[in-house]
C-alpha cells in the first residue's frame, strides 16, 4: 500500500472538525420504504435496500458508505441527517471513493464560508465590498434547495421554486405568521391538480440567507402547501448552481 496523500489527510482532517464543529442534534432516527419520496409512512425498520447498504458500508464497502452518505444528505429511506452524511463521506473516501472525495471538497468549501460570513442554517450571506449581497444555499436533497426564510420578521421554512410566480404559502401558515389575506383580491393559479383561486398580499419583507427584498408580492392558498420562494423574490437577485450550492447575488 503506497504513502497517504497529505493534502488528502489534510482535507479528511478539516472534514471532520468542520463535522464536530457543526455537529447537530438529528433527532431520533426513522426509516421509509424506497417509494416512499414525501417520507409520509415511517416504517418499523430500514427498508431492505438500505439495511443491505448499512451492513455493506460496515464492512468497509467504499461505494455502499458513499451510498448511505447520500440516503443521509438527501434524506431517502432515512431521517435527513448531514452529520451522518459526513461520517459516511469521510469512511468512503478513506477508502478511495471518488464521488465521497468531491462529496468532502464541497463540505469543507461551506465550512469556510461558514466562518467567514454571516450564516442561517443552510444558507450563507456575504457582503462585497459594496451594497452587492450574496447568499450560499446548499441543497436539502436531489436538485431541492429548501432553506429558512423570513418573512415579514418570522422566519419559516421555505423551497426555492423557479416555477412559481409569487412567493407563496398556506392559510395556515399566514395565521401563524399573523398576515391578513381574506380580503385580498383573487388571483386563478394553475397547478399540477387544476385551477386554484388564491389571495393576493404583499409582504413587507422576505429575507433568505441574509438577503432582504422587501414589498414582495405573494399569494395565499387555502391548501396545506410548503412556502414557495418563487420569482417575485427571485427577480430581484442574480442565481446560479453548481453541484450541491445555489449562489443568490443582489446588487
Amino acid at each position: 500500500m503506497g504513502k497517504p496523500n497529505p493534502a488528502f489527510c489534510l482535507l479528511l482532517l478539516a472534514a471532520a472538525c468542520a463535522t464536530s464543529r457543526a455537529a447537530a442534534d438529528c433527532g431520533p432516527e426513522q426509516y421509509f420504504h424506497a417509494e416512499d419520496q414525501e417520507n409520509a409512512r415511517p416504517l418499523q425498520k430500514a427498508a431492505p435496500a438500505f439495511a443491505k447498504a448499512l451492513q455493506q458500508a460496515g464492512r468497509g464497502v467504499a461505494v455502499e458508505e458513499r451510498n448511505l452518505a447520500v440516503y443521509y444528505e438527501s434524506g431517502y429511506m432515512v431521517t435527513r441527517c448531514q452529520e451522518k452524511a459526513d461520517y459516511w463521506y469521510e469512511r468512503a473516501a478513506r477508502h478511495g471513493d471518488e464521488v465521497a472525495k468531491a462529496a468532502l471538497s464541497r463540505t469543507v468549501a461551506f465550512a469556510r464560508l461558514r466562518e467567514s460570513h454571516e450564516c442561517f442554517g443552510d444558507a450563507c450571506s456575504a457582503a462585497t465590498g459594496g451594497t452587492t449581497q450574496v447568499a450560499f444555499l446548499q441543497a436539502s436533497g436531489p436538485g431541492g434547495f429548501a432553506t429558512m426564510v423570513t418573512i415579514n420578521g418570522k422566519a419559516v421554512r421555505g423551497i426555492i421554486d423557479t416555477g412559481a410566480s409569487y412567493v407563496s404559502i398556506s392559510a395556515n401558515t399566514a395565521r401563524e405568521l399573523g398576515i391578513g389575506y381574506e380580503n385580498g383580491r383573487q388571483l386563478k393559479m394553475k397547478t399540477a391538480n387544476g385551477t386554484v383561486s388564491n389571495s393576493a398580499v404583499v409582504f413587507d419583507s422576505v429575507t433568505v440567507g441574509g438577503i432582504t427584498v422587501r414589498n414582495v408580492a405573494g399569494t395565499v392558498g387555502q391548501s396545506d402547501m410548503p412556502v414557495l420562494i418563487g420569482m417575485s423574490f427571485l427577480k430581484h437577485v442574480n442565481m446560479s448552481t453548481n453541484g450541491n450550492t445555489m449562489t443568490l447575488v443582489k446588487p
